[in-house]
């Protein structure tokens, strides 16, 4: 759900307002985090085959390069401008986070996973909770900086160009509303203090970004992933008050900006 939801805010992004705007990305970043992810997410495939282990951060051998695939200085180089040159590396990027939640399932259909299969990913996210932690706070930092840089552009968007505000705008929500509701389900799969920790505090960063860009009937669907997640696993006290900080966040009732389009 979280995957899915960013790359539903990235598309947003394209298909409103970059064709608009002349490319500026910072090349040399891009190429770099594409680069590294192509290798990070060959690297667990060969792991898969040959039946060993793909690129951990407790391995020193391997570590830096899980961390060269969510280095966060190319969220730097993330402008309106710099997305379609973006895109592809961001694709990529993902699909090299969700092979450590699917590593060794032959059929990673959540809709149609047999009993084998669902015991195994609940063990990857155990195995590889560093990895699928750091990920998720990655994408999470980097949904809010295209909204934010989306944000900039909607203040100055030409009339002719309202109604695909309108829309993107949709697209955005239900994109974020998958990412925010991904990292709280998120909670309930990861054990260790450390991953869920790295996540919530990514979400509250953040927070006043995401609770304004979204609408009522959004902010209440996270609001209710967080009461199930609640009810449903046991937290320490912390990570319970991080829950119901950004729980209370979602309760305002405004909408203006951008969350009015």
């Amino acid at each position: 759900m979280a995957r899915t939801g960013f790359m539903r805010i990235a598309a947003w992004a394209l298909a409103f307002g970059a064709f608009a705007l002349a490319a500026a990305a910072d090349e040399a970043d891009i190429a770099r985090f594409k680069k590294a992810n192509e290798r990070l997410a060959a690297d667990i495939e060969a792991a898969e085959k040959a039946d060993t282990q793909p690129p951990m951060l407790s391995d020193p051998a391997t570590a830096q390069e899980v961390r060269d695939a969510y280095d966060e200085r190319f969220i730097d180089s993330l402008t309106m401008e710099s997305l379609p040159a973006a895109n592809e590396a961001i694709a990529i990027a993902v699909k090299a986070y969700g092979k450590y939640a699917t590593f060794k399932i032959q059929n990673a259909n959540l809709a149609s996973l047999s009993i084998t299969d669902a015991a195994r990913m609940r063990q990857n996210y155990a195995r590889f909770e560093g990895e699928i932690a750091m990920a998720s706070a990655f994408f999470l930092n980097c949904g809010a900086r295209i909204i934010e840089e989306g944000q900039k552009y909607l203040k100055n968007v030409p009339q002719d160009r309202r109604e695909a505000g309108r829309e993107g705008a949709l697209m955005m929500r239900q994109g974020l509303t998958k990412m925010l509701r991904g990292a709280v389900l998120l909670q309930a799969e990861l054990t260790g203090r450390p991953g869920r920790l790295l996540v919530l505090d990514a979400v509250i960063k953040h927070l006043e970004i995401y609770a304004a860009a979204l609408d009522p009937e959004s902010r209440k669907a996270v609001i209710e992933t967080i009461d199930l997640v609640l009810v449903t696993a046991k937290f320490d006290d912390d990570i319970k008050d991080k829950l119901l900080q950004i729980r209370n966040a979602m309760a305002r009732t405004d909408c203006t900006d951008f969350c009015a389009l």
